[in-house]
């Protein structure tokens, strides 16, 4: 019997084959759920990642200090020498869970393939059940810039967001026409700061050109994703549909 139930308009999925789970007991505790909940939500967060026979996922307690002073909170971690997969649960002072997602299979996971929809549907459906309220993800490599856009995350810092991209868009040469240019200064300027990454990287010029996918592949942005507002989880639903 499945324990871990959807609020998404789909279900979860384990993948294609079994995946062994170690630290349920630390879990348990930090999440305050059964050991079978948290091994369950391990496997569903790390289904259909390309691992190596016989490799482990964890959960382990993290004893670093972060750079916002918050200690380490309770890691979910996976390294078969080809994947890497950490995603960090965190509580607040006021108990709330938040967590840090981040995902290194870069060129097969964010690119739209099926193994996407898997580990962030899976997400999606774990965080609820586990009571997560925010999510938050550096887009600090190649392709994240524009992975994360397109799956509705706000920027973190909205005005400094604005003004890096405008610096971009300045300094990408005949990228762009004066009238491109023109339509995507426009849309960073006036877009709210809950779909201007959104927009952006749905952005098209004529024939369907795309325009903000150039802009954000390579652009490094705090993203968060606020799992209790109802219009971001429209959005997550429309992308991950």
């Amino acid at each position: 019997m499945t324990l871990i139930r959807s609020l998404w308009p789909w279900t979860p999925d384990f993948g294609s084959r079994p995946i062994e789970v170690e630290g349920e007991q630390t879990a348990a505790v930090f999440l305050n759920r059964s050991e079978a909940e948290v091994v369950e939500a391990a496997r569903l967060l790390a289904a259909d990642l390309p691992l190596a026979q016989g490799t482990r996922v964890g959960w382990f307690m993290a004893d670093e200090v972060l750079a916002d002073d918050t200690i380490g909170g309770l890691l979910l971690y996976v390294d078969d020498g080809q994947t890497r997969m950490a995603q960090r649960f965190l509580r607040d002072q006021a108990g709330a869970l938040t967590v840090h997602f981040e995902l290194l299979v870069l060129e097969s996971l964010l690119q739209g393939q099926r193994l996407t929809r898997t580990a962030l549907r899976n997400a999606a459906v774990v965080y609820d059940h586990l009571g997560v309220a925010r999510c938050r993800a550096y887009a600090n490599f190649d392709i994240g810039g524009y992975a994360w856009a397109k799956l509705g995350a706000c920027p973190e810092n909205p005005a400094r967001v604005r003004a890096e991209l405008k610096d971009r868009l300045d300094q990408a040469g005949d990228a762009f026409t004066p009238y491109e240019r023109e339509m995507l200064r426009r849309l960073i300027d006036a877009a709210s700061a809950q779909t201007l990454m959104r927009d952006l990287a749905s952005a098209v010029g004529a024939d369907d050109k795309p325009l903000g996918r150039p802009l954000l592949i390579g652009y490094s942005w705090s993203a968060s994703w606020d799992l209790q507002d109802v219009a971001q989880r429209r959005r997550v639903t429309e992308a991950l549909s």
